[in-house]
């Protein structure tokens, strides 16, 4: 439950992004996070939903390196930024 909600939220902040990457100079960026561990909206029934379904939650240290980097390394017209990790893929060199 409510994850609809934030994904629709989530896109909405997508294209404000990239109308707004395409109006001004700078860079803008939409990150769309997948669950935190240890803080933000993941409560112990969600915590274990995710993990029955196999999506891993993001070490505070982590998605803070992974903002970091993003910040200093992305560049103009990489709007929409998906951090998360689940069985779609890995990002096994930040969630180890």
């Amino acid at each position: 439950r409510g994850q609809c909600d934030y994904t629709t939220a989530n896109e909405v902040i997508n294209k404000l992004a990239v109308y707004l990457d395409k109006q001004w100079p700078g860079r803008v960026v939409s990150m769309n996070w997948g669950p935190w561990d240890k803080s933000g909206m993941v409560s112990d029934e969600l915590r274990e939903e995710f993990a029955r379904r196999d999506v891993r939650l993001i070490p505070p240290k982590s998605g803070s390196q992974l903002m970091v980097e993003e910040i200093q390394k992305g560049q103009k017209g990489e709007v929409e930024l998906v951090i998360g990790d689940g069985p779609w893929g890995a990002i096994n060199e930040y969630i180890g």
